[in-house]
């Protein structure tokens, strides 16, 4: 609806206006050279809930994450934030630990 596209507008503008672009270029080092190795999770109903993009959580990532005991849960056709694009979808895909 306009009215979620503009209450979405203003988090992302407020969001933008404190963002800090001096701490991206150390996050982006952090992940290029020491990106993380995928492990079990620490907690058996760990849920990894994504995009099916390959910007932040490759397939490969995915499935490996999935052998290994993580309930991956992908929405398609959604960006990175997944959550403000389509909220209800969303909840949807966590429903059943709420």
């Amino acid at each position: 609806s306009s009215v979620r596209s503009a209450a979405n507008e203003e988090r992302a503008t407020r969001a933008a206006r404190r963002f800090d672009h001096r701490m991206i270029s150390a996050v982006y080092r952090e992940v290029a050279f020491r990106p993380p190795v995928p492990t079990a999770p620490q907690v058996p109903t760990t849920v990894l809930l994504s995009g099916e993009g390959d910007t932040v959580v490759p397939p490969e990532l995915a499935a490996e994450l999935a052998d290994l005991g993580w309930d991956v849960r992908r929405l398609p056709a959604v960006g990175h934030d997944f959550w403000l694009e389509d909220p209800t979808r969303t909840t949807n895909a966590l429903q059943d630990l709420f």
